[in-house]
């Protein structure tokens, strides 16, 4: 069977496929192969994605943040989302209902990827710790995925921080200070409030 690689509108103007396009045209059939990202199938009608999972675990090694379906009987688990590359990544923490991935990064930043309907990750700071004195860094972070509330936890000259964060917004709410007081850990019971 003869099989080229050609030019082929329907991918090239993405109008066919919803996430992979291969353009490829056999005897002259000019309909393309669709396929899906990590973590989506193929749906019935072979150009529309699906999620396989939607309960996941979220995990970072350091340089890579991944997740994988913790009901796969399979030993070898099968990646759910995109793999967020960068350095540093620490402590992640997911807002499913906007797409949203919040992590500390090299102890001064939060960073926050969104996924975008081009199916990719959008990456950006989030908030940055004032890092202008030598004991400054962000040790904590939790995310109140329902009131839509970002917790973290620093370090400011000796003074330890506990803060919130209206997510969307600049509102931030100092909850605890103390000198000598590190915060290095926090979990958060979501509800509305």
């Amino acid at each position: 069977m003869f099989i080229s690689i050609a030019w082929n509108a329907y991918c090239y103007f993405g109008s066919y496929c919803e996430q992979i396009c291969f353009q490829i045209d056999s005897f002259n059939v000019n309909v393309p192969k669709c396929d899906c990202a990590i973590g989506y199938k193929l749906n019935s009608d072979g150009r529309t994605c699906s999620p396989k999972s939607q309960q996941y675990i979220i995990y970072s090694t350091h340089s890579l943040l991944r997740a994988f379906d913790h009901r796969s009987n399979e030993s070898a688990r099968e990646d759910v989302m995109p793999i967020i590359p960068g350095s540093d990544i620490e402590m992640p923490a997911v807002r499913y209902s906007t797409k949203e991935v919040y992590w500390i990064n090299g102890n001064y930043l939060i960073r926050r990827a969104v996924w975008t309907n081009d199916r990719i990750w959008n990456v950006t700071t989030y908030l940055r710790a004032n890092v202008a004195a030598q004991r400054n860094y962000i040790a904590g972070l939790a995310l109140d995925w329902i009131a839509g509330n970002l917790y973290f936890s620093y370090i400011s000259n000796e003074y330890g921080h506990l803060e919130v964060n209206r997510l969307g917004t600049d509102h931030r709410l100092i909850l605890r200070k103390g000198k000598n007081e590190t915060i290095f850990a926090l979990a958060v019971n979501p509800k509305r409030r």
